[in-house]
């Protein structure tokens, strides 16, 4: 069944695709080039992983609740796995790009995510997002097809998402974090986008300091000078361990990972079943 048949559950992203762009845009107003500024704006693109990771379980007991009509039509050889997915897929596209549009347009403008203006980041901006909330809605379907129960299926979705937002590389940079751990940071699926975007939104920026962001200097000849640590949003993205100019690379991993997970999806929906048919 399509989700569009349940009016209220696509109404109900809408106005939280709305509600959310008000809170945010209103939070992160009017982003200066300084460096509250720029720290602001990595803030808010790891928030926005936050966000997408938590409208992504609320998915989940909308996909329970179609898993034994998935179930009972799959064994009587209405469809196969690979239709299911593909309806799964299609019927989601236009709910994600929608509520996208819903958040991105304003939120990019009214935060002024880039001061320059130029159109190419921000279509960049929104198509990495529209891949995130695909990958995250993806994951959640995965976890509803592979777990026995909608409880034990939240518990994990919370349990991945907290790992993931914890080695994004914003809460722990990369070279802080202990090398028992490092593999988890490079198998998040997390911390891509959200080095894509603020490498989108920090290269090559230009950032200055206002009055007291400065690091004091004491002078030989006496008295303090007042120095300002970043200049460029290149050293912005070295302080959090995020690579300059990989904005692109990035997204292709994100690729990567959509793919694989749509391979893993299909082989659960083929082998696993908690319900006899």
């Amino acid at each position: 069944n399509s989700i569009y048949r349940l009016k209220m559950y696509v109404r109900a992203q809408y106005i939280r695709s709305l509600i959310t762009m008000v809170l945010i845009s209103t939070l992160f107003w009017r982003l200066g080039t300084d460096q509250t500024g720029a720290r602001n704006r990595i803030s808010l693109t790891y928030y926005n992983t936050f966000l997408a990771a938590m409208n992504a379980v609320s998915t989940l007991p909308l996909i329970f609740s179609a898993r034994p009509v998935y179930y009972r039509d799959q064994a009587a050889g209405i469809y196969k796995p690979f239709s299911y997915l593909v309806a799964i897929l299609t019927s989601f596209t236009p709910l994600i790009i929608i509520s996208s549009l819903i958040y991105v347009i304003p939120t990019y403008w009214i935060t002024n995510l880039d001061p320059r203006n130029e159109a190419g980041r921000f279509f960049f901006y929104l198509l990495v997002w529209v891949f995130l909330n695909f990958t995250l809605m993806l994951l959640c379907q995965l976890l509803a097809v592979v777990s026995p129960t909608l409880g034990i299926a939240k518990i994990v979705a919370s349990v991945c998402f907290s790992m993931f937002s914890l080695f994004t590389g914003f809460l722990i940079p990369q070279y802080a974090i202990p090398g028992w751990w490092i593999w988890f940071y490079w198998v998040s699926f997390s911390r891509w986008p959200v080095e894509s975007m603020s490498d989108n939104q920090l290269h090559n920026l230009s950032l200055h300091c206002k009055p007291g962001e400065g690091i004091q200097i004491p002078l030989s000849s006496g008295g303090m000078k007042e120095y300002c640590q970043y200049t460029n949003g290149n050293q912005f993205l070295d302080f959090f361990g995020f690579k300059n100019g990989l904005k692109v690379p990035d997204f292709l991993v994100m690729v990567g990972i959509l793919l694989f997970l749509i391979l893993v999806m299909y082989a659960a929906l083929k082998k696993i079943r908690y319900v006899k048919t």
